[in-house]
């Protein structure tokens, strides 16, 4: 049971009411100048419900309870939206706010408004969920379940040895009998898998019952091509049909090609396209379609550009603030502009919306729309509205209105996007060099940068496949026009393939040399990975990975930083390099470089049969093979998954004596090499 202490700040009768340190009891109410607080504890859940009996103003409502921190902990704190850095802080880390410099341009993009960095070792926050972690089989989740009444912000308060839950309040005013559920929060205690299975099991039931079907079933893992990370704004029906061309030629089997930014004439005016779209985006759906793809497209629809004739001609449709002065969600040089926000709760706002998304989808023919810088709509909240509630509401508005359509959000607080997109941005922009130096030392939680990029798809990997598919933005193979090196471009291809469901890059995959286009390649079929744990070695930027795909157990060591870390190899017998394709022991010492990734596949020589390893296969060696039979002691069977864009030399360790293998419906003879006292390795062409 948890020990919970109340704290509360409101208005009512024209004066402030200050109330500290109220005690939750199991279930009971307190009765309190013009509002009762009906609380319920059960075991680890905590909710908290207000109820006016006059008319009041909120300010402050938080939760706070006794949490025996050690030392050793590795605090996970979940950053405000898609963009935000997540990572594992230890206890004696400092978060520290942005730099003044950045107010105008980036600050609207996160919490800085919401929350007070106090820039003090140990006091770190997140947003909707924090996770205390002793070790992979014991870890501690404080979570909201309720994001619906507003954003929850979790805090780590280590000197003080509490965790707080504290509910952002601004705007929001309750009349006389109406009930307001200020907190619903969890403490969940067990293994990694664990406490996340039961989390969103729990924050998937408290949805409204007309929450859209993606909470029953998790959209598939998909790959694809996106023109944003190669061709930005600078894009046009010539670059897109030649790209989309190369992968109908190469026969490679993506599942989406989505339009990104530039397509539209201003940001804002959705249902325009410019001058070098002579066709227009419906001959551009079609031609996406007819390659047997989905088509993508890219829109921003809560927000507008000076540039464009929302901003010009209806200025009323801009949401403004108690001033009169149009609110702003930052700066976009892309744009050359200010991102203005449009009003939400304006009827002709969402008339104009419902137009937009009915042109997008029905009458232009797109399959799936990138739905960006969704953060924007609540920033300022309409009276009577917290900006969770604004959020939330609009992201089922959006959902309500692509009914059959896959849905991509970016660019929003995860918590308000929960059971209303199909995949969603976790992470940063990825940047074309490793990181943005300049806006690193300005304190842009937000930035572009690829290393961010990469924690986040890390530190937000549970979420994938549980809520939605992680989108982990995309992968850069190309040599040219990026200043990312060879370890760099492979760790996030590979980081992003183990951890993400969509699978995207921007190259140009007609200029790929052949060594590039086998990696890429490699990827197919996408399949399943189960993570059993990631463990960040000693604190430093270096990652233990330990997983599976079917049957075959793996692990990777992934090196983020500039220097060499050495790493050992243990738990198995015998490790294959899926990348230099040879075969190491248990207890030798590898030598991560700067930015290296390395994967083994696991094998255990005492199994009759097994795959262990293949070349120029899968990225994930072995994983190509779908199944194995023993028929008799001469003869076995193997089968590939179908439709291969390369072929593989799987490696097979027996320990039987079979001379034949059918291999995808015909017998060969395989080659026979010697591999050990006891084995002999098959190679299967």
């Amino acid at each position: 049971m948890l020990t919970l202490n109340l704290s509360l700040q409101y208005r009512c009768s024209k004066s402030k009411q200050t109330i500290k340190a109220l005690f939750v009891p199991t279930t009971g109410t307190h009765n309190l100048q013009g509002l009762q607080v009906h609380c319920q504890l059960s075991g680890q859940h905590c909710r908290i419900v207000l109820q006016a009996t006059q008319k009041i103003s909120l300010y402050k409502c938080q939760l706070e309870l006794a949490f025996a921190f050690m030392p050793t902990d590795g605090l996970l704190c979940n950053g405000f939206q898609s963009w935000t850095n997540t990572k594992v802080f230890s206890t004696t880390d400092t978060q520290l706010a942005i730099h003044p410099l950045l107010t105008y341009i980036a600050a609207p993009m996160g919490d800085y408004a919401l929350y007070d960095y106090p820039e003090k070792q140990g006091i770190l926050h997140g947003w909707t969920y924090g996770i205390a972690q002793r070790s992979p089989q014991q870890q501690f989740l404080f979570g909201s379940i309720n994001e619906q009444s507003g954003y929850t912000l979790v805090q780590f308060k280590v000197p003080n040895n509490t965790v707080l839950f504290k509910k952002d309040l601004k705007g929001k005013h309750l009349k006389p009998h109406k009930s307001f559920v200020a907190l619903d929060v969890v403490m969940i205690q067990g293994s990694e898998q664990h406490i996340w299975q039961s989390y969103t099991q729990q924050f998937k039931a408290n949805l409204p019952t007309n929450t859209h079907h993606t909470l029953a079933q998790t959209a598939p893992q998909i790959s694809g091509f996106t023109t944003w990370y190669n061709y930005y704004t600078a894009i046009s029906q010539k670059i897109i049909t030649h790209n989309l061309q190369n992968f109908v030629q190469q026969n490679i089997p993506i599942d989406v090609f989505q339009i990104d930014d530039g397509w539209q004439t201003f940001v804002g005016d959705w249902t325009q396209f410019n001058h070098k779209f002579p066709a227009g985006m419906h001959y551009l759906a079609q031609q996406i379609k007819q390659a047997g793809l989905k088509a993508g497209l890219w829109l921003a629809p809560f927000v507008c550009q000076k540039q464009s004739a929302i901003y010009r001609y209806h200025p009323n449709w801009l949401l403004h603030n108690a001033k009169g002065e149009a609110i702003t969600a930052g700066y976009n040089i892309m744009w050359q502009s200010s991102i203005y926000v449009l009003d939400f709760y304006n009827p002709e706002v969402r008339a104009y919306l419902k137009t937009v998304l009915h042109t997008l989808l029905n009458v232009w023919g797109f399959d799936l729309l990138k739905v960006d810088f969704l953060y924007a709509v609540a920033l300022q909240p309409p009276p009577n509205k917290t900006r969770g509630e604004v959020m939330f509401e609009a992201m089922q508005w959006l959902r309500k209105h692509t009914p059959n359509k896959l849905l991509l959000g970016c660019g929003v607080p995860l918590g308000s996007a929960i059971g209303q997109v199909d995949y969603c941005r976790i992470g940063a922009d990825v940047h074309l060099d490793w990181e943005m130096g300049a806006l690193q030392k300005l304190k842009s939680r937000e930035r572009v940068s690829t290393v961010n990029a990469l924690q986040n798809t890390i530190f937000r990997q549970p979420l994938n496949g549980l809520v939605w598919g992680n989108d982990p933005d995309v992968a850069i193979l190309r040599k040219e026009k990026n200043f990312l090196n060879p370890e760099q471009r492979f760790t996030l291809f590979f980081i992003n393939q183990l951890f993400g469901s969509v699978q995207f890059i921007s190259d140009n995959i007609a200029l790929y040399d052949a060594q590039t286009m086998q990696l890429y390649k490699s990827q197919f079929p996408l399949l399943s990975k189960q993570i059993h744990h990631t463990t960040q070695i000693k604190n430093r930027a270096v990652y233990h990975i330990a997983f599976s795909i079917n049957n075959l157990q793996y692990q990777a060591f992934s090196n983020h930083t500039a220097y060499v870390q050495p790493v050992e190899l243990k738990n198995s017998d015998l490790f294959f390099n899926t990348q230099t394709q040879t075969f190491e022991l248990s207890g030798t010492w590898i030598q991560l470089q700067p930015y290296q990734t390395v994967c083994f596949l696991l094998i255990d020589v005492s199994k009759p049969i097994s795959v262990v390893g293949s070349i120029n296969g899968h990225l994930f060696a072995g994983s190509e093979v779908q199944n194995i039979t023993i028929h008799s002691q001469q003869r076995i069977s193997v089968a590939f998954y179908p439709n291969l864009p390369y072929k593989p030399r799987v490696l097979i360790a027996l320990k039987t004596n079979a001379t034949q293998v059918l291999l995808n419906e015909k017998w060969v003879t395989p080659s026979n090499i010697g591999f050990g006292k006891d084995l002999k390795l098959l190679v299967l062409d």
